[in-house]
């Protein structure tokens, strides 16, 4: 009996086991398919959206774990085999294959794109969504265009020109010369001697310069290899030093003819105001700064200005939608106790008065030292951005020395590289040369080391292409700020001066006046 009993205990036991193993196997099967379900409604709504980036990113995370166990090569896992094949060959993010000679790459590094794992270590996901977008028409044309299109000047009159294509000889307006046939450069071993008789008419060479000079042009026209299927190899040209020069070069051009540059807008002609902020406008006001010369700015006014400042009231143009509140400069100045907002824009648009009311100065600079009047000399003049739009630059400047009290300061920034941007108008742009000559014209005494630029041409490119702070390390942008007039890049985006009203010791300074300019020759 004991033994039977047992024999049922056990067999309880077991049977619970297969129990409880059957009812876990159930419940692993069901958050499986519940997992498997969510994807394929992931994937319809995908393929109704047609997203295709979509559709290849999950499509390629289904497959992947397959794809591992039977030891297939992990490229780009979604993208179909023509769009794979088309993408080794034409994808502008894959410039070519890494070889051991050309990297000295472990043998691990075989078969990996230079610039989409090399460089960018792009995911499977994102290699799938440029797949896609290199296959779109629009996409297509523009390659094919900056791989093989258009004429390219080649040589003057009386060179050779250098040309594996088609050549032709044009007149000083580009149109083609009477009776002018086209040459196969190829047949002539790729040299072309720039002259008529190469193309079949006679004519007298002009003495340049002059309007009957000819030139020749070159036309691309190659043909299929194994490893392209029109004959184009990203080469270097003209000084590039390196095939990312080149590289940098074709993307330059293929973002400009797909209207992604500058990134903010796409608009290469117009929009140069809105091309500062349309990068940045999704971040909201997440981040402090986003445009480079403010950066430059904050940083020149806690350098270089707060130091100098001595009086209390500093005077500054202000925002229209916050009258008297809002001191983006005189803020960052300890000394500036008795900050004065100037508002011209109620003046310009509104046909506001002119006058002073509590700590609120509408006016225009012309216009400042009468609306001041003899007791209300300002210690600082923030004149930040504005001699840009200013159609009279040295009058203004005249009328600033006025408004500042004795011993007091101008603190000068405006653009040497900007786009046209009116607010209301805009009118100038100005190098250290410029900033110096028209404040100590003035009156004031401008010493060399109260200069500083914000930027290079690093920068500069960076800022027509429409990219903010967000694009560079903080790092970057410090380095891009120079101290000093001789030091202030030859790109700066920024020019900025320091500008005394004497009595000051600055005036001592032998780089502050006409002496230094006359060093120059800046008045020749």
């Amino acid at each position: 009996m004991r033994s039977v009993l047992r024999l049922l205990v056990a067999l309880v036991v077991v049977g619970s086991h297969v129990v409880l193993s059957r009812l876990l196997a159930t419940q692993g099967y069901l958050e499986k398919a519940a997992e498997v379900d969510a994807k394929l409604a992931d994937l319809r709504r995908a393929l109704l959206s047609s997203d295709g980036p979509s559709v290849l990113q999950i499509t390629h995370g289904m497959r992947a774990p397959f794809e591992a166990s039977s030891g297939q090569a992990d490229h780009v896992g979604a993208v179909s085999a023509s769009a794979a094949s088309k993408s080794d060959h034409s994808n502008a993010s894959s410039i070519g294959h890494a070889s051991t000679s050309a990297l000295a790459a472990p043998k691990a590094n075989e078969g990996k794109c230079i610039f989409d794992d090399h460089l960018f270590s792009l995911t499977d996901g994102a290699k799938a969504e440029l797949a896609v977008e290199m296959e779109g028409k629009e996409m297509q044309e523009a390659v094919a265009w900056v791989r093989h299109g258009g004429w390219w000047s080649c040589a003057r009159e009386g060179k050779e020109c250098s040309c594996t294509g088609e050549v032709r000889i044009v007149d000083i307006d580009r149109k083609d010369v009477a009776g002018a046939k086209l040459v196969d450069a190829k047949s002539l071993g790729g040299k072309v001697p720039c002259e008529g008789a190469s193309f079949g008419v006679q004519r007298k060479m002009a003495a340049w310069p002059s309007a009957d000079e000819v030139n020749c042009e070159c036309r691309a026209k190659k043909q299929a290899d194994a490893s392209t299927t029109d004959g184009f190899h990203l080469e270097p040209r003209l000084t590039s030093k390196s095939r990312f020069q080149e590289a940098w070069v074709f993307m330059l051009r293929l973002l400009g003819r797909r209207e992604q540059l500058p990134l903010g807008t796409g608009d290469k002609t117009f929009s140069g105001m809105e091309n500062w902020g349309a990068r940045s406008s999704p971040m909201g006001d997440t981040y402090p700064l986003v445009v480079f010369e403010r950066f430059w700015l904050r940083k020149y006014m806690r350098e270089t200005v707060a130091p100098e400042v001595k009086g209390s009231r500093c005077l500054e143009w202000g925002n229209p939608e916050r009258p008297g509140t809002e001191f983006v400069y005189a803020s960052l100045v300890a000394a500036c106790t008795q900050p004065y907002d100037l508002q011209f824009d109620y003046i310009y648009w509104q046909g506001h008065g002119m006058g002073v009311t509590g700590n609120v100065v509408h006016s225009d600079i012309l216009n400042l030292p009468q609306v001041l009047g003899p007791h209300l000399k300002m210690d600082v003049i923030f004149a930040t951005q504005v001699f840009e739009h200013l159609a009279e630059p040295f009058p203004a400047a005249q009328a600033l020395y006025e408004a500042t009290a004795p011993g007091g300061l101008v603190v000068f920034t405006a653009p040497q590289m900007a786009q046209f941007h009116k607010v209301p108008h805009d009118y100038f742009r100005y190098t250290v040369e410029g900033a110096k000559y028209v404040l100590v014209k003035a009156g004031f005494c401008v010493p060399n080391s109260g200069f500083a630029g914000g930027g290079d041409f690093m920068f500069d490119v960076g800022r027509d292409a429409g990219l903010q702070i967000q694009d560079f390390s903080l790092e970057e942008i410090e380095a891009g700020y120079q101290v000093g007039y001789d030091n202030v890049s030859h790109g700066a985006i920024g020019i900025h001066a320091l500008a005394f009203k004497p009595p000051h010791a600055s005036c001592s300074d032998p780089t502050a006046g006409w002496a230094e300019l006359g060093r120059q020759g800046i008045r020749a």
